[in-house]
Protein backbone atom coordinates (compact mmCIF):
# COMPACT_ATOMS: atom_id res chain seq x y z
CA UNK A 1 0.00 0.00 0.00
CA UNK A 2 2.50 2.60 1.13
CA UNK A 3 5.01 1.87 -2.38
CA UNK A 4 1.32 2.09 -4.55
CA UNK A 5 1.34 5.49 -2.60
CA UNK A 6 4.41 6.59 -3.52
CA UNK A 7 3.47 6.18 -7.38
CA UNK A 8 0.06 7.93 -7.23
CA UNK A 9 2.16 10.95 -5.45
CA UNK A 10 4.75 10.43 -8.48
CA UNK A 11 2.27 10.13 -11.24
CA UNK A 12 0.16 13.15 -9.68
CA UNK A 13 3.56 15.50 -9.61
CA UNK A 14 4.09 14.59 -13.39
CA UNK A 15 0.52 15.64 -14.52
CA UNK A 16 1.82 19.01 -13.12
CA UNK A 17 5.02 18.54 -14.91
CA UNK A 18 3.30 18.03 -18.26
CA UNK A 19 0.40 20.40 -17.81
CA UNK A 20 3.14 23.64 -16.56
CA UNK A 21 5.14 22.42 -19.53
CA UNK A 22 2.99 22.35 -22.03
CA UNK A 23 1.51 26.25 -20.78
CA UNK A 24 5.33 26.98 -21.91
CA UNK A 25 5.36 24.93 -25.23
CA UNK A 26 3.72 28.06 -26.82
CA UNK A 27 6.88 29.77 -26.76
CA UNK A 28 8.76 26.92 -28.07
CA UNK A 29 10.08 26.30 -31.47
CA UNK A 30 7.41 23.28 -32.73
CA UNK A 31 10.47 21.65 -34.91
CA UNK A 32 11.86 20.77 -32.08
CA UNK A 33 9.08 18.96 -30.38
CA UNK A 34 8.19 17.10 -33.12
CA UNK A 35 7.56 13.09 -32.50
CA UNK A 36 10.01 10.54 -34.20
CA UNK A 37 9.58 7.43 -35.08
CA UNK A 38 11.23 6.29 -31.96
CA UNK A 39 9.60 8.70 -29.85
CA UNK A 40 6.13 7.10 -31.30
CA UNK A 41 6.92 3.16 -30.91
CA UNK A 42 8.08 4.17 -27.11
CA UNK A 43 4.74 6.19 -25.97
CA UNK A 44 3.02 3.01 -27.85
CA UNK A 45 4.93 0.27 -25.86
CA UNK A 46 4.24 2.67 -22.71
CA UNK A 47 0.23 3.09 -23.77
CA UNK A 48 0.07 -0.68 -24.30
CA UNK A 49 1.16 -1.40 -20.72
CA UNK A 50 -1.06 0.94 -19.65
CA UNK A 51 -3.68 -1.08 -21.78
CA UNK A 52 -3.05 -4.28 -20.40
CA UNK A 53 -4.59 -3.63 -16.57
CA UNK A 54 -8.28 -3.97 -18.91
CA UNK A 55 -7.54 -7.89 -19.24
CA UNK A 56 -4.92 -8.83 -16.43
CA UNK A 57 -5.25 -11.84 -14.71
CA UNK A 58 -3.82 -9.99 -11.96
CA UNK A 59 -5.56 -6.47 -12.37
CA UNK A 60 -4.58 -5.46 -8.87
CA UNK A 61 -0.77 -5.86 -9.51
CA UNK A 62 -1.24 -4.61 -13.00
CA UNK A 63 -2.41 -1.30 -11.51
CA UNK A 64 0.67 -0.34 -10.31
CA UNK A 65 2.27 -0.58 -13.92
CA UNK A 66 -0.82 1.06 -15.57
CA UNK A 67 0.03 4.18 -13.43
CA UNK A 68 3.49 3.66 -13.82
CA UNK A 69 3.31 3.56 -17.61
CA UNK A 70 0.88 6.69 -17.83
CA UNK A 71 3.01 8.75 -15.47
CA UNK A 72 6.29 7.84 -17.62
CA UNK A 73 4.35 9.03 -20.86
CA UNK A 74 3.65 12.24 -18.91
CA UNK A 75 7.29 12.63 -18.22
CA UNK A 76 8.64 11.99 -21.79
CA UNK A 77 5.63 14.01 -23.45
CA UNK A 78 7.03 16.70 -20.63
CA UNK A 79 10.62 16.71 -21.37
CA UNK A 80 9.76 17.10 -25.42
CA UNK A 81 7.92 19.81 -24.68
CA UNK A 82 10.63 21.33 -21.85
CA UNK A 83 14.05 20.64 -23.60
CA UNK A 84 15.23 23.55 -26.42
CA UNK A 85 18.42 23.55 -26.00
CA UNK A 86 21.56 21.02 -25.62
CA UNK A 87 22.82 22.59 -22.00
CA UNK A 88 19.29 21.28 -20.49
CA UNK A 89 19.92 18.13 -21.73
CA UNK A 90 23.58 18.60 -19.83
CA UNK A 91 21.32 20.17 -16.66
CA UNK A 92 18.92 16.61 -16.48
CA UNK A 93 22.66 14.52 -16.53
CA UNK A 94 24.08 16.25 -13.70
CA UNK A 95 21.02 16.10 -11.62
CA UNK A 96 20.64 11.94 -12.21
CA UNK A 97 24.15 11.38 -11.62
CA UNK A 98 24.20 13.38 -8.37
CA UNK A 99 21.13 11.94 -7.18
CA UNK A 100 23.00 8.36 -8.18
CA UNK A 101 26.15 9.29 -6.27
CA UNK A 102 23.89 9.90 -3.33
CA UNK A 103 22.14 6.61 -3.56
CA UNK A 104 25.79 5.16 -4.08
CA UNK A 105 27.62 6.88 -0.71
CA UNK A 106 24.01 5.54 1.12
CA UNK A 107 24.87 2.07 -0.29
CA UNK A 108 28.34 2.28 1.25
CA UNK A 109 27.68 3.59 4.77
CA UNK A 110 25.35 0.97 4.78
CA UNK A 111 28.67 -1.34 5.58
CA UNK A 112 29.12 0.52 9.02
CA UNK A 113 26.01 -1.04 10.11
CA UNK A 114 24.41 1.97 10.92
CA UNK A 115 20.88 1.15 12.52
CA UNK A 116 18.94 4.15 10.44
CA UNK A 117 20.60 2.24 6.89
CA UNK A 118 19.40 -0.92 7.69
CA UNK A 119 17.33 -2.70 4.79
CA UNK A 120 13.77 -3.72 6.74
CA UNK A 121 12.89 -6.41 3.93
CA UNK A 122 16.31 -7.64 3.58
CA UNK A 123 18.07 -7.48 6.48
CA UNK A 124 21.14 -9.90 5.21
CA UNK A 125 21.75 -7.59 2.17
CA UNK A 126 24.25 -5.23 3.47
CA UNK A 127 24.50 -2.80 0.24
CA UNK A 128 20.92 -1.74 -1.06
CA UNK A 129 21.36 2.12 -0.43
CA UNK A 130 16.96 2.79 -0.88
CA UNK A 131 16.52 0.49 -3.03
CA UNK A 132 14.68 -3.15 -2.04
CA UNK A 133 16.94 -5.47 -2.99
CA UNK A 134 20.80 -5.68 -4.34
CA UNK A 135 19.95 -6.45 -8.08
CA UNK A 136 17.73 -3.48 -8.17
CA UNK A 137 20.54 -1.34 -6.73
CA UNK A 138 23.35 -2.90 -8.91
CA UNK A 139 20.85 -2.31 -11.80
CA UNK A 140 20.66 1.24 -11.26
CA UNK A 141 24.23 2.06 -10.74
CA UNK A 142 25.54 -0.34 -14.19
CA UNK A 143 23.96 2.77 -16.33
CA UNK A 144 25.09 5.74 -14.05
CA UNK A 145 28.89 4.12 -14.73
CA UNK A 146 29.16 4.48 -18.52
CA UNK A 147 27.20 7.84 -18.07
CA UNK A 148 29.78 9.32 -15.12
CA UNK A 149 32.98 8.78 -17.78
CA UNK A 150 31.05 10.38 -20.58
CA UNK A 151 30.75 13.61 -18.32
CA UNK A 152 33.94 13.07 -16.98
CA UNK A 153 35.78 12.34 -20.33
CA UNK A 154 33.31 15.27 -22.57
CA UNK A 155 34.30 18.95 -22.60
CA UNK A 156 32.37 19.76 -19.02
CA UNK A 157 33.45 22.50 -17.03
CA UNK A 158 36.79 21.58 -14.52
CA UNK A 159 34.59 21.16 -11.24
CA UNK A 160 32.66 18.89 -13.12
CA UNK A 161 35.04 16.90 -14.55
CA UNK A 162 35.79 16.18 -11.05
CA UNK A 163 32.58 15.58 -9.19
CA UNK A 164 31.94 13.34 -12.03
CA UNK A 165 35.17 11.15 -11.08
CA UNK A 166 34.22 11.28 -7.72
CA UNK A 167 30.72 9.84 -8.97
CA UNK A 168 32.50 6.81 -10.69
CA UNK A 169 34.54 5.96 -8.07
CA UNK A 170 31.25 5.97 -5.65
CA UNK A 171 29.44 4.14 -8.19
CA UNK A 172 31.94 1.22 -8.59
CA UNK A 173 33.05 0.84 -5.18
CA UNK A 174 29.06 0.82 -4.42
CA UNK A 175 28.36 -1.97 -6.95
CA UNK A 176 31.46 -3.78 -5.15
CA UNK A 177 29.72 -4.12 -1.68
CA UNK A 178 26.50 -4.68 -2.98
CA UNK A 179 27.49 -8.19 -4.07
CA UNK A 180 25.41 -8.11 -7.06
CA UNK A 181 27.14 -11.00 -9.45
CA UNK A 182 24.98 -9.58 -12.06
CA UNK A 183 25.83 -6.16 -12.00
CA UNK A 184 29.25 -6.76 -11.06
CA UNK A 185 29.51 -9.19 -14.36
CA UNK A 186 27.87 -6.41 -16.40
CA UNK A 187 30.80 -3.92 -15.25
CA UNK A 188 33.41 -5.98 -15.84
CA UNK A 189 32.35 -6.27 -19.53
CA UNK A 190 31.18 -2.82 -19.96
CA UNK A 191 34.60 -1.58 -19.04
CA UNK A 192 36.94 -3.07 -21.11
CA UNK A 193 34.48 -2.13 -23.72
CA UNK A 194 35.07 1.50 -22.74
CA UNK A 195 38.70 1.73 -22.28
CA UNK A 196 39.09 -0.49 -25.64
CA UNK A 197 36.92 3.15 -27.49
CA UNK A 198 39.71 4.93 -26.08
CA UNK A 199 42.28 3.15 -27.36
CA UNK A 200 40.84 2.61 -30.52
CA UNK A 201 41.01 6.40 -30.43
CA UNK A 202 44.08 6.51 -29.75
CA UNK A 203 43.13 8.66 -26.31
CA UNK A 204 45.93 7.18 -24.47
CA UNK A 205 45.67 10.11 -21.91
CA UNK A 206 41.92 9.11 -21.35
CA UNK A 207 42.54 5.54 -20.76
CA UNK A 208 44.76 6.41 -18.28
CA UNK A 209 42.52 8.52 -16.58
CA UNK A 210 39.76 6.34 -16.65
CA UNK A 211 42.54 3.24 -15.41
CA UNK A 212 42.92 5.37 -12.47
CA UNK A 213 39.27 5.79 -11.85
CA UNK A 214 39.12 1.86 -11.34
CA UNK A 215 42.34 2.07 -9.23
CA UNK A 216 41.00 4.13 -7.12
CA UNK A 217 37.25 2.40 -6.91
CA UNK A 218 39.18 -0.57 -6.09
CA UNK A 219 41.79 0.85 -3.20
CA UNK A 220 38.35 2.92 -1.66
CA UNK A 221 36.50 -1.04 -1.29
CA UNK A 222 39.46 -2.44 0.18
CA UNK A 223 40.01 0.67 2.70
CA UNK A 224 36.33 0.96 3.80
CA UNK A 225 35.83 -3.45 3.75
CA UNK A 226 38.80 -3.48 6.27
CA UNK A 227 37.99 -0.66 8.54
CA UNK A 228 33.75 -2.15 8.45
CA UNK A 229 35.00 -5.71 9.12
CA UNK A 230 37.18 -4.30 12.44
CA UNK A 231 34.39 -2.37 13.45
CA UNK A 232 31.94 -5.04 12.95
CA UNK A 233 34.12 -7.46 15.25
CA UNK A 234 34.36 -4.42 18.04
CA UNK A 235 30.76 -4.64 18.55
CA UNK A 236 29.88 -8.61 17.62
CA UNK A 237 33.25 -9.77 19.14
CA UNK A 238 34.48 -12.66 17.49
CA UNK A 239 31.07 -14.80 16.57
CA UNK A 240 29.81 -12.17 13.64
CA UNK A 241 28.82 -13.36 10.60
CA UNK A 242 29.86 -11.07 7.99
CA UNK A 243 26.60 -11.08 5.81
CA UNK A 244 28.62 -8.98 2.41
CA UNK A 245 28.98 -11.26 -0.58
CA UNK A 246 31.11 -8.66 -2.42
CA UNK A 247 33.61 -8.28 -5.13
CA UNK A 248 36.52 -10.25 -3.05
CA UNK A 249 33.69 -13.12 -3.23
CA UNK A 250 33.49 -12.78 -6.49
CA UNK A 251 37.32 -13.14 -6.94
CA UNK A 252 37.41 -15.45 -4.77
CA UNK A 253 34.90 -17.74 -6.65
CA UNK A 254 31.54 -16.15 -6.46
CA UNK A 255 30.66 -17.93 -9.71
CA UNK A 256 30.60 -21.59 -8.19
CA UNK A 257 28.52 -24.05 -9.36
CA UNK A 258 26.81 -24.23 -6.24
CA UNK A 259 25.73 -20.70 -6.50
CA UNK A 260 25.07 -21.15 -10.25
CA UNK A 261 22.57 -24.00 -9.55
CA UNK A 262 21.06 -22.53 -6.87
CA UNK A 263 20.02 -18.97 -8.57
CA UNK A 264 20.61 -19.20 -11.78
CA UNK A 265 18.86 -22.78 -12.46
CA UNK A 266 16.23 -21.45 -10.89
CA UNK A 267 16.02 -18.69 -13.62
CA UNK A 268 15.58 -20.80 -16.38
CA UNK A 269 12.81 -22.38 -14.70
CA UNK A 270 11.45 -18.71 -14.22
CA UNK A 271 11.78 -18.27 -17.93
CA UNK A 272 10.57 -21.52 -19.16
CA UNK A 273 7.18 -20.63 -16.87
CA UNK A 274 7.05 -17.59 -18.62
CA UNK A 275 7.42 -18.76 -22.34
CA UNK A 276 4.47 -21.25 -21.43
CA UNK A 277 2.26 -18.29 -20.34
CA UNK A 278 3.15 -16.32 -23.74
CA UNK A 279 2.40 -19.34 -25.27
CA UNK A 280 -1.21 -19.42 -24.05
CA UNK A 281 -1.52 -15.96 -24.30
CA UNK A 282 0.70 -15.00 -27.49
CA UNK A 283 -1.29 -12.34 -28.90
CA UNK A 284 -1.69 -9.68 -26.18
CA UNK A 285 -0.36 -11.47 -22.79
CA UNK A 286 -1.64 -11.98 -19.37
CA UNK A 287 -1.90 -8.41 -18.38
CA UNK A 288 1.00 -6.11 -16.53
CA UNK A 289 3.16 -8.20 -13.91
CA UNK A 290 0.53 -10.98 -13.94
CA UNK A 291 3.46 -13.35 -13.66
CA UNK A 292 3.77 -13.57 -10.32
CA UNK A 293 0.22 -15.02 -9.88
CA UNK A 294 0.23 -17.59 -12.97
CA UNK A 295 3.68 -19.26 -12.57
CA UNK A 296 3.09 -21.28 -9.59
CA UNK A 297 -0.11 -23.19 -11.49
CA UNK A 298 2.20 -23.27 -14.88
CA UNK A 299 4.84 -24.82 -12.95
CA UNK A 300 2.92 -27.73 -11.69
CA UNK A 301 1.75 -28.38 -15.87
CA UNK A 302 5.75 -28.20 -17.83
CA UNK A 303 8.51 -30.36 -17.63
CA UNK A 304 11.59 -28.86 -16.73
CA UNK A 305 13.87 -28.80 -20.22
CA UNK A 306 16.58 -29.55 -17.26
CA UNK A 307 16.11 -33.31 -16.72
CA UNK A 308 15.37 -33.77 -13.00
CA UNK A 309 15.39 -30.01 -12.10
CA UNK A 310 13.08 -28.76 -9.31
CA UNK A 311 12.51 -25.22 -7.64
CA UNK A 312 14.84 -24.26 -4.79
CA UNK A 313 13.05 -21.22 -4.35
CA UNK A 314 9.46 -19.45 -3.19
CA UNK A 315 7.13 -18.04 -5.97
CA UNK A 316 9.60 -15.65 -7.91
CA UNK A 317 7.75 -11.96 -8.12
CA UNK A 318 8.45 -11.80 -11.88
CA UNK A 319 10.48 -13.94 -14.41
CA UNK A 320 14.19 -12.41 -14.21
CA UNK A 321 14.37 -11.27 -17.32
CA UNK A 322 13.01 -8.12 -19.12
CA UNK A 323 12.30 -9.49 -23.14
CA UNK A 324 10.66 -12.59 -21.71
CA UNK A 325 8.40 -10.89 -18.80
CA UNK A 326 7.48 -8.69 -21.59
CA UNK A 327 6.40 -11.13 -24.05
CA UNK A 328 4.40 -12.90 -21.13
CA UNK A 329 2.87 -9.90 -19.89
CA UNK A 330 1.73 -8.10 -23.31
CA UNK A 331 1.46 -10.84 -25.71
CA UNK A 332 3.39 -10.54 -29.41
CA UNK A 333 2.32 -6.73 -29.23
CA UNK A 334 4.32 -5.29 -26.82
CA UNK A 335 7.26 -7.38 -27.31
CA UNK A 336 7.40 -6.23 -31.04
CA UNK A 337 6.91 -2.68 -29.94
CA UNK A 338 10.18 -3.26 -27.63
CA UNK A 339 12.06 -4.67 -30.05
CA UNK A 340 10.99 -2.25 -32.59
CA UNK A 341 12.22 0.45 -30.30
CA UNK A 342 15.39 -1.05 -29.57
CA UNK A 343 16.32 -2.43 -33.57
CA UNK A 344 15.45 1.63 -34.40
CA UNK A 345 17.41 3.11 -31.59
CA UNK A 346 20.92 1.21 -32.20
CA UNK A 347 20.20 1.70 -35.80
CA UNK A 348 20.35 5.47 -35.34
CA UNK A 349 23.05 5.34 -32.71
CA UNK A 350 25.03 3.46 -35.16
CA UNK A 351 24.51 5.71 -38.47
CA UNK A 352 25.06 8.93 -36.03
CA UNK A 353 27.97 7.38 -34.78
CA UNK A 354 29.45 6.86 -37.85
CA UNK A 355 28.83 10.36 -39.62
CA UNK A 356 29.75 12.54 -36.57
CA UNK A 357 32.76 14.10 -35.37
CA UNK A 358 34.55 12.69 -32.30
CA UNK A 359 32.44 14.50 -29.14
CA UNK A 360 29.67 13.57 -30.56
CA UNK A 361 30.59 9.45 -31.54
CA UNK A 362 32.02 9.68 -27.70
CA UNK A 363 28.67 11.21 -27.04
CA UNK A 364 26.75 8.28 -28.54
CA UNK A 365 29.11 5.65 -27.26
CA UNK A 366 28.45 6.29 -24.05
CA UNK A 367 24.56 6.57 -24.04
CA UNK A 368 24.78 3.33 -26.25
CA UNK A 369 26.41 1.53 -23.56
CA UNK A 370 24.70 2.63 -20.70
CA UNK A 371 21.28 0.93 -22.54
CA UNK A 372 23.25 -1.86 -23.14
CA UNK A 373 24.49 -2.16 -19.71
CA UNK A 374 20.72 -2.12 -18.76
CA UNK A 375 19.10 -4.28 -21.02
CA UNK A 376 22.35 -7.24 -20.39
CA UNK A 377 21.76 -6.71 -16.51
CA UNK A 378 17.93 -7.48 -17.62
CA UNK A 379 18.22 -10.36 -19.07
CA UNK A 380 18.72 -11.85 -15.49
CA UNK A 381 16.20 -8.98 -13.63
CA UNK A 382 13.01 -7.35 -14.58
CA UNK A 383 13.29 -3.87 -12.56
CA UNK A 384 11.69 -1.91 -15.24
CA UNK A 385 8.74 -1.34 -13.33
CA UNK A 386 10.28 0.35 -10.72
CA UNK A 387 9.70 4.28 -10.19
CA UNK A 388 13.51 4.67 -10.39
CA UNK A 389 14.14 2.64 -14.04
CA UNK A 390 11.17 3.33 -15.61
CA UNK A 391 11.00 7.13 -14.79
Amino acid sequence: IYAHKIVVLLAGSLVLFYALSLISSKHMDYKLIQLTPLSILFILFLSWSALGYLYSAHPEKSLFLTIQSLGAMLLYLGLILHIQRESQIETVLKILLCFGGVLALLGILQQFSFPFLKNPVHPRQISTSLFVHKNIFSGYLVSLIPLSCLVYLSSFSKIWKYIAGILFILFLTALGFSGSRGGQLVVIISLPAIMGYLIFNKDLKRTMLLAQGIVASIILYLVIDSIAKKLALQIGGSGIVDGRASLVNLVQGGFSLQIVGGQWLNRILFWQGAWEIFKDHWLIGSGPLSFSLLFPKYLLNFTPIIKNQFLTSGAPPHAHNLFIQTASDSGLIGIGLMLAFLTIFYIRAYKLFRVSSFEIRSTVFFFAIAVTCFLVHHMGEYNWPSPMFIF
